[in-house]
């Protein structure tokens, strides 16, 4: 691993960087080591570049947008690149193309100022809209997959710039074709007119509701447990009567039995451990296996 080599790469190409900066500054869950080195390219362009010197110093690195759903390591050996620079916005007609790193609510408030609906429900998601067209974040019944119409990616393999359409997504419950050899660049979702007191009343709503039923007042990571076949992970985590337990900072969401919760300086260990025991006891249980929806990264 080159590093010398990629810090006067960064210096040269005048890139947004800073060594050794906490993910729990930048994690949703607020855990997480120092980051050896967190990258903010300010162009599909940077992005691109920066990418291939990591491949060709052979140092390992994290593509994050906005660390919603992710459970950071205590000692991060990777070196991190946020796409939350990637901010671009254009319209053809009902066509709107966004950076990968545009929040995901900024872009609904922009649409519903322009009486352009289908994602109002999913107004108080936390994430990019790159990382949600990943993960097909969803809320209530609506998902990103909704409007989606095309991605410009990167694939990282082939060293080459794709267009992925919606038929080519695999879109399924919060999952899709983009993984680690796939760099969102930009998205293009297709919206439809409505008006714009309904748009807002649904976006009230939909916040209105994910504020009640969960405890967005506490540092987590979203839902914790992927919803498969059999009864939904929450319900079994409640009757087995796991709301509140703990290990060290982390502990099951009081408020929503499917989230883990961040009390008090919780280390990723912590998580993982705490994960490890409800799937231990869901499984004992009621012979229910238990599927992470969050993304657990490397030690």
């Amino acid at each position: 691993m080159n590093y010398g080599r990629l810090l006067n790469f960064l210096l040269d190409g005048n890139f947004e960087y800073i060594e050794n900066y906490p993910y729990s500054k930048i994690s949703t869950i607020k855990i997480g080591g120092e980051i050896p080195v967190l990258i903010y390219p300010h162009t599909s362009e940077q992005l691109i570049s920066l990418i291939n010197e990591c491949d060709a110093c052979d140092i390992p690195f994290k593509i994050i947008g906005n660390a919603s759903n992710l459970i950071p390591p205590d000692f991060p050996k990777r070196v991190v690149i946020s796409t939350k620079r990637l901010d671009g916005f254009s319209r053809d007609g009902d066509f709107i193309t966004v950076g990968a790193g545009v929040m995901l609510p900024k872009l609904i408030r922009k649409m519903a100022d322009a009486s352009l609906s289908g994602l109002e429900l999913l107004y108080g998601i936390p994430a990019t809209v790159g990382g949600a067209v990943k993960m097909n974040a969803g809320a209530f019944g609506a998902s990103v997959g909704d409007c989606f119409y095309s991605a410009r990616c990167y694939d990282i393999k082939a060293k080459r710039i794709i267009t992925l359409f919606s038929d080519g997504m695999r879109f399924s419950y919060r999952s899709s074709s983009v993984d680690e050899n796939i760099a969102v660049l930009s998205v293009t979702f297709r919206f439809r007119h409505k008006d714009k007191s309904l748009i807002l009343s649904d976006m009230n709503a939909a916040l209105r509701r994910k504020r009640a039923e969960q405890p967005t007042n506490m540092p987590s990571a979203g839902s914790v447990f992927r919803r498969t076949a059999g009864e939904p992970p929450a319900l079994l985590i409640d009757r087995a009567g796991l709301k509140g337990m703990s290990v060290g900072g982390a502990a099951v969401s009081e408020k929503h039995s499917g989230f883990i919760v961040n009390t008090k300086n919780a280390k990723s260990a912590d998580v993982r451990l705490l994960i490890d025991k409800i799937k231990q006891i869901i499984m004992d249980k009621y012979a229910q296996p238990l599927e992470c929806e969050v993304e657990l990264l490397e030690e």
